[in-house]
């Protein structure tokens, strides 16, 4: 109970009555988790380093300098809107400007954990990606998701994804932000049907969806329309420097914003080495919960009914590279549906585990800052 006290209680008093909230970052994380917060509280302006920004809206927002920082009144409240792995650069800079954490600003995925817990009693996941296939065209040497390793594919049918959902959905309140990924997910033949139902049976549980595709494979007419009929957001890897039909992720992007569909490209991408399988890492056991925490994944992942802290390591199992222990995961079919299992999921998805971490971890580089090791994104096999 005290750990669950600890994970739980960091934030100050004072965030309990909010009166504005400031993003910090109106980028690809802002796009996938504010869609709540902006319902929820007063939003006046969001922040962004780029002076590009400035003067522009985001959501119907004003983007401003950090310099009215210099102006933050105690009833404003910061929130970072960037990915987790770059919240300790974040962190230096606004303590530039005599900002506190969790007294004048903390992450996102904490506030949005945290502060509902202890204010509106809900049990929430920040973010949970669903693998709807490990198919793929590319062949990437270096893929966190090990689908160049997998003798057999797999695709997920509509019952299975919908089983999936159902299970999850009956035991948390709300997630912030769904990744629905492969492999590629525009593969599966079923998407469109399950996006439907998850639109229709749980709109009101969760933030946003956004597809993530290699940009060689176009989606189909019934797919777009999907798309467009919930606004999902649609991220392209740009792995242009490693594969040879160039052409086919400028046509993607040209196509899906004539059709304005929000549209995130991720250009010059670079990869954190995992060193796994083909040089796995060995961590020393007394290092290997810092070592989870610091990578801290946004990849939680819905498969199988089960659901996991890292997608990844879930793939790797599947993949026939690892063996997952028990307390890796958890088994939602024979979770009840109660308070105290939607409290566990929670605990759970912020790294609060009977085993204190995964047993994957110990074996893989991981994306947190100790992990220094970069490869080139997209290399092909």
């Amino acid at each position: 109970m005290n750990c669950i006290i600890k994970e739980l209680d960091t934030l100050e008093d004072n965030w309990g009555n909010i009166e504005y909230i400031i993003p910090y970052g109106c980028g690809l994380e802002a796009y996938r988790t504010l869609n709540r917060i902006i319902k929820d509280f007063n939003v006046p302006y969001i922040i962004d380093n780029d002076p590009k920004k400035w003067g522009k809206t985001f959501y119907g927002i004003q983007i401003k300098s950090p310099e009215i920082l210099k102006e933050k009144k105690n009833n404003e409240k910061v929130l970072v809107t960037i990915a987790r792995r770059r919240y300790g650069e974040i962190k230096k800079f606004l303590e530039k400007y005599n900002l506190k954490e969790n007294i004048d600003f903390c992450h996102i995925s904490q506030f949005g954990i945290e502060w509902y817990y202890k204010n509106k009693r809900e049990y929430n996941v920040f973010t949970m990606d669903i693998a709807v296939t490990t198919a793929c065209t590319l062949r990437c040497k270096n893929c966190n998701m090990f689908t160049t390793y997998y003798k057999t594919p797999i695709t997920y049918t509509f019952e299975q994804l919908k089983k999936n959902v159902d299970l999850l959905f009956k035991r948390i309140d709300y997630i912030f932000a769904i990744g629905i990924l492969g492999g590629e997910a525009f593969l599966n033949k079923d998407l469109v049907k399950f996006l439907d139902y998850l639109y229709k049976e749980y709109r009101e549980k969760f933030g946003s969806v956004c597809i993530t595709t290699n940009g060689v494979v176009f989606p189909s007419k019934d797919q777009i329309d999907v798309i467009k009929k919930y606004n999902i957001i649609v991220i392209i890897s740009d792995y242009k420097k490693a594969i040879k039909d160039k052409s086919k992720i400028d046509e993607l992007e040209k196509y899906l914003k004539e059709e304005n569909i929000i549209c995130q490209t991720r250009r010059d991408l670079v990869w954190c080495d995992f060193g796994f399988p083909l040089k796995p890492v060995d961590i020393k056991e007394d290092d290997v919960r810092k070592h989870m925490m610091m990578c801290n994944p946004g990849w939680r992942g819905l498969n199988d009914g089960k659901f996991y802290f890292c997608n990844c390591a879930w793939s790797a199992e599947r993949a026939g590279l690892f063996t997952l222990k028990k307390d890796d995961f958890l088994d939602l079919a024979n979770m009840e549906i109660c308070e105290e299992t939607k409290k566990q999921i929670m605990l759970y998805s912020l790294g609060i585990m009977k085993s204190r971490y995964m047993s994957f971890c110990k074996v893989c580089g991981g994306c947190g800052e100790d992990n220094i090791k970069f490869v080139d994104a997209g290399e092909q096999i």
